[in-house]
């Protein structure tokens, strides 16, 4: 399960997880990168993943046993677009929790 209020987004811990955002006042272009970290000011990446673009949607799909790595708890996610020498914060640090789940599947 995925439920996103505003920008900040609860998932289930081990679940596939996928989510897309739609991109405004920027053209997107080179690469875009989704990350977690323990907090806004940390040097800590827990997990980062290659965004997939289609004009400007862009959409992170992480495996289920990638996801597992990350414990259960509350963090922080941006997404940063790379072109060339160019960096572009397409999404400020919001809220990341990761929920525990009562299935073993």
């Amino acid at each position: 399960m995925i439920v996103t209020k505003g920008v900040d987004i609860i998932c289930s811990h081990g679940d596939t997880f996928e989510c897309a955002w739609e991109v405004e006042g920027v053209t997107v272009a080179g690469s875009t990168i989704f990350s977690v970290k323990p907090t806004a000011g940390s040097t800590d990446v827990l997990l980062a993943a290659d965004c997939i673009k289609s004009g400007q949607i862009i959409r992170v799909a992480i495996s289920a046993d990638d996801f597992a790595t990350l414990a259960v708890g509350d963090y922080v996610y941006d997404i940063v677009m790379i072109s060339g020498d160019v960096k572009t914060t397409l999404l400020f640090p919001a809220n990341f929790s990761v929920r525990a789940v009562v299935h073993n599947e």
